[in-house]
């Protein structure tokens, strides 16, 4: 089938990996690093051209590449769930878009990974869920640069996973392994564990560039002449510009703390090693300060250690020496199956009730409709046979009781019968299987039917349906319908 590039735009350099993977062994093909000119005004035709150069100078035939999308129109979390089925997932996650991101949930497109099973604090088994809600304009654009320097993508994943898959090798062991990405723009963090991702990080606006435009501002220099004169500059000496950089480098060392912390307290274990990658390795002894301020190993990524570099000539891999901790990330987009997640064809594209109901009236969409609400209206039957069963049997051992009642004692007086005292609002015993939360108007499925605002049901007027109950009135008394599983 022929290899895949792994394509890495960044905000100021255009990087690729191609990498062929043979009986168990991977072979490093070509690599390439290109600056994008900083012409504000030509915006993307600058990065197209920039593209088209660099694999025009390095030769690549192949037209197939994995990408990424980051920044503030991407949203990831980590996200705990019931045990279910992917399908499930699919299905219910949709409803859940509002809780993950604030953008609109019809302009966005969602994808999910299972990343593993974890115990909760009440000791209940779940599914540990990576979720990403990005906006279509973006991956419409991003699509744009991309067929216009002649590519055909074939996956859009997230810096997380590619990053795990560049190291995947070095967290087979049970040791908790921080995989922290200092880029440009932005730095990323990801634990691995037992051969897994288990926890990441974004964290915007702050990147290699931050302590550059902090020294440079001091300095009153150009960026560039800064940027070359920091790479001399030793991060682990107190020196002369040392008051001006380090308030960078102490937010950074505090993030990573902070994400260490959260980490330790989800997962009750401690991150042992740190790996580094990134532009921000380009800063000099940046490993080691990392290393003593936050008391672990810290070592600058070599990701391409293991693999064979026969095809490359002598002056490649002088190249590659120098600029190896930038390639991380085409590194593991370059590879098989960096993670399930694809931007391309997400999952899941559930966008809330309002699409439901505005779904074409084809032949496909109305059975789709007609499965979901026939799924939902089997599952209230079955919960309707269930309790008439629960009832009959209180019924019969009520009559046993009454047939054959207990004697009272002799010699003790009868104890007075308790007051009871029945509060205005109660747990009501009727079954809502789903909740439907639209943009104008919420519908609830109680007993196998569909229901809003106003209808009845058994003498009870529903008042309110929120997203997890719905309220009802009967007379004076309110009575409460919980919802068993809500998404």
């Amino acid at each position: 089938m022929g290899t895949i590039l792994g394509l890495d735009i960044g905000s100021r350099a255009v990087k690729f990996v191609q990498i062929k993977e043979s009986r168990g062994k991977r072979y490093l093909l070509n690599f390439g690093l290109k600056e994008v000119p900083s012409r504000v005004k030509e915006g993307d035709k600058a990065i197209v051209e920039t593209i088209k150069g660099l694999l025009r100078e390095k030769k690549i035939r192949t037209k197939r590449v994995t990408t990424f999308l980051a920044g503030p129109s991407v949203t990831i979390r980590c996200m705990q769930v019931p045990l279910m089925s992917k399908a499930e997932l699919a299905e219910g996650i949709g409803w859940r878009v509002r809780e993950i991101s604030p953008m609109e949930p019809e302009k966005t497109v969602i994808d999910f990974q299972i990343l593993g099973r974890i115990i909760d604090k009440k000791g209940q088994k779940k599914l540990n869920l990576l979720v990403v809600v990005a906006e279509k304009e973006l991956i419409a654009h991003h699509l744009f640069i991309l067929k216009s320097a002649g590519l055909k993508p074939q996956r859009i994943t997230l810096i997380p996973l590619a990053l795990a898959k560049a190291f995947e090798e070095k967290a087979k062991n049970n040791k908790a392994i921080a995989l922290i990405n200092v880029g440009t723009e932005r730095t990323d963090i990801v634990v691995l564990k037992g051969g897994g991702v288990v926890l990441i990080r974004g964290i915007s606006s702050l990147g290699s560039d931050s302590v550059t435009r902090l020294l440079a501002g001091g300095l009153g220099l150009g960026f560039k002449e800064t940027e070359d004169l920091l790479r001399e500059e030793d991060l682990m000496k107190e020196g002369k510009y040392t008051p001006f950089f380090r308030p960078a480098l102490e937010r950074l060392r505090d993030e990573i703390e902070r994400s260490f912390a959260y980490y330790n307290q989800q997962f009750r274990t401690r991150v042992e090693q740190i790996i580094l990658s990134g532009e921000g390795c380009q800063l000099k002894n940046l490993d080691k300060f990392l290393s003593q301020e936050l008391g672990r190993s810290v070592e600058i990524n070599n990701s391409l250690q293991k693999m064979n570099y026969d095809n490359l000539t002598l002056k490649q891999r002088k190249e590659l020496s120098s600029l190896q901790s930038h390639f991380s990330l085409g590194t593991g987009l370059a590879q098989k199956s960096p993670g399930t997640i694809n931007l391309l064809k997400p999952k899941t594209k559930r966008k809330g009730w309002k699409a439901l109901m505005e779904m074409k009236t084809s032949f496909p969409s109305l059975l789709i409709l007609a499965i979901v609400l026939t799924y939902f209206a089997i599952m209230g039957r079955i919960n309707e046979i269930r309790e008439e069963a629960e009832r009959k049997a209180s019924e019969e051992a009520k009559v046993v009781r009454i047939e054959k009642p207990k004697p009272p004692e002799p010699s003790l007086p009868p104890e007075p019968e308790p007051i009871k005292i029945e509060p205005i609002i109660k747990e009501e015993p009727l079954s809502v299987t789903g909740i439907l939360l639209g943009e104008r108007r919420a519908a609830a499925i109680i007993n196998g039917k569909i229901l809003r605002v106003g209808d009845t049901v058994e003498g009870k007027t529903i008042i309110a349906i929120e997203k997890d109950r719905v309220i009802l009135k009967k007379g004076p008394e309110k009575h409460i319908l919980k919802i068993r599983e809500v998404f």
